[in-house]
């Protein structure tokens, strides 16, 4: 290796060791963000099923004073 090779590919390692670097930060910040939008949406799901099931079990108990 000629001495300006070496120092090319030390360059290089260091630039893929940083991209490694960087790729792990965004796979890890992009997993932690899905996971945290997948427990908001399960949570709105639970709130809405149960003011659903609040508003329609109102309505219901309305329609049993109906006579048929």
């Amino acid at each position: 290796f000629k001495p300006q090779q070496f120092h090319f590919f030390v360059v290089l390692k260091i630039l893929l060791l940083v991209l490694q670097l960087v790729l792990e930060e965004l796979l890890l910040s992009l997993f932690l963000l899905l996971r945290f939008l997948y427990f908001l949406l399960k949570s709105l799901n639970l709130i809405t099923h149960k003011v659903l099931l609040t508003r329609f079990s109102s309505l219901a108990s309305l329609f049993e004073d109906l006579p048929n």
